[in-house]
């Protein structure tokens, strides 16, 4: 791997340079994800053995590339990326490569929809993401039902008194 780039951003003419990938059952269990060929035949002379990704909630994680005979791979730090985001098997990542080392990811859900991560509201500039501060980030499931199978916006939509009080007019 060569040095961090120089020039800044390195793009295709006007349009940046993007890479996606699908998240599947073997790179959750092997803790790691392997770049595109294509992208690193064309721009692996610009990574770093260590390489920033930058969320739009603006957090950043540290991880390392590692090459080896079938290709250049996420390794070190990937697998903390992968339990704080509770990426799961059909997760769409979207990469786009800023040069400098840094590639800007988009998280996608398993119906292609962006998941939005919280921000950290103590610390609107860069937040540095060290392995030793992950704590996975729980979804919270949420239903129109309740366990007796019954409406919860009933409630909200006509509180108890309106329905109560229905035909008394």
């Amino acid at each position: 791997m060569a040095s961090k780039l120089n020039l800044g951003s390195v793009s295709h003419g006007d349009k940046s340079i993007h890479f996606l990938r699908i998240i599947l059952s073997d790179n959750l269990l092997q803790g790691k994800l392997k770049l595109p060929p294509i992208f690193v035949s064309k721009y692996g002379k610009y990574l770093s053995d260590t390489m920033f990704l930058k969320l739009p909630n603006g957090a950043e994680w540290s991880v390392n590339l590692e090459k080896h005979d079938d290709g250049v791979w996420f390794q070190k730090g990937w697998n903390e990326f992968v339990k704080y985001h509770s990426l799961a098997h059909g997760h769409l990542l979207i990469f786009r490569y800023d040069g400098s080392s840094h590639f800007h990811v988009l998280i996608c859900d398993m119906g292609g929809t962006e998941i939005e991560y919280p921000i950290n509201e103590s610390n609107h500039k860069r937040v540095r993401i060290k392995s030793e501060e992950v704590q996975p980030f729980k979804r919270q499931k949420t239903s129109a039902y309740n366990k007796n199978n019954k409406s919860n916006l009933q409630d909200t939509v006509f509180p108890q008194q309106v329905r109560d009080n229905k035909g008394k007019n």
